[in-house]
């Protein structure tokens, strides 16, 4: 009888006790067209900007966004990712 008892309750300990979603995370790339993201003053910097949860594209996201000089932004935006991707044309100057 010690046995049984002893044999369940090893079996209940190895079952799960609750559904846990894993890696739910949302993660925000940006991956430049340079691969040390230096560009001359002039140049057309352009990248791709992905919106992932659990690796996959996300629909229909909404972004916001700065560019310009460190601190002082000067184009301030909002925008939305119908697929999850956006390849955006910046002129540095």
């Amino acid at each position: 009888m010690k046995r049984q008892v002893f044999l369940l309750l090893a079996i209940l300990a190895m079952l799960p006790i609750g559904a846990q979603i894993r890696g739910n995370s949302i993660v925000v790339t940006v991956e430049p067209d340079h691969q040390d993201w230096n560009y001359c003053v002039g140049e057309t910097a352009r990248f791709t900007v992905e919106v992932r949860r659990s690796g996959t594209l996300v629909n229909d996201v909404i972004i916001d966004y700065a560019a310009g000089p460190e601190m002082y932004q000067d184009t301030k935006k909002t925008i939305e990712l119908k697929d999850g991707t956006w390849q955006p044309r910046l002129l540095t100057s």
